[in-house]
């Protein structure tokens, strides 16, 4: 069973210089697209909010998300900072549809990756 990082945990990763990842899934039209998202502290102790696009390459024999295609290349991943560590969830939130968001320390999402596939019945 996968261990969820709480709040305090995040914020203590994050302080030292540690990022911290969530597995957000398929959330557009074309089920061949998987998201997730990275946190990290600023330089100047701001959240950066990392969002990631890929292409679906995976099976269960091959979960490492990280090596899949970028949806765009040329961006391969948008980022946006705030000021906060609430202000970053709030967006988060509404951004994804989210009631709540699992994070996982850093290589944790291979592990969620492999739980849809299953749940999907692959």
């Amino acid at each position: 069973m996968t261990r969820y990082l709480i709040e305090d945990e995040i914020i203590t990763l994050l302080n030292l210089g540690k990022p911290v990842e969530a597995f957000i899934g398929r959330i557009s039209d074309d089920q061949e697209i998987l998201t997730w998202i990275g946190l990290e502290k600023s330089n100047e102790n701001h959240v950066l909010l990392n969002i990631y696009e890929v292409f679906d390459e995976g099976n269960l024999d091959y979960v490492d998300i990280y090596d899949f295609s970028y949806v765009d290349p040329d961006l391969e991943f948008e980022t946006t900072e705030f000021s906060d560590f609430a202000g970053t969830i709030q967006f988060i939130k509404e951004r994804f549809k989210l009631n709540e968001i699992n994070f996982l320390t850093k290589g944790g999402i291979q592990d969620e990756y492999k739980k849809l596939i299953l749940a999907e019945g692959a």
